[in-house]
């Protein structure tokens, strides 16, 4: 099962799930790969953890869970940010739902 577009044009499948799950999460929701059905019975057997990371800022690359164990403050900080508010609204979601 080796892909042949994208950013991990040439890996296996398995290889790529082991590098980036949450890749594979988006992969399940493309056409084109929901065409391939060797791919798509791999990508349904798999568990894809969609906790949501930042993917800008001071934290980038982090899940906001680790971030507000680290610097609390700074999610304070996202919570009331305008730009977040207008234009993060998946950002403003999972904020929400974060323990106090």
């Amino acid at each position: 099962m080796i892909l042949d577009f994208g950013k991990y044009k040439g890996k296996n499948i398995k290889d790529v799930y082991e590098e980036d799950p949450r890749y594979c999460g988006w992969l399940k929701t493309q056409p084109m790969v929901q065409e391939n059905e060797e791919i798509m019975d791999f990508l349904d057997s798999i568990e894809v953890n969609d906790d949501y990371t930042m993917n800008w800022g001071k934290y980038k690359g982090k899940r906001l869970e680790q971030i507000q164990l680290i610097d609390n403050k700074y999610i304070g900080w996202l919570k009331h940010n305008k730009y977040v508010t207008e234009n993060c609204p998946r950002l403003v979601e999972e904020l929400s739902k974060l323990k106090k």
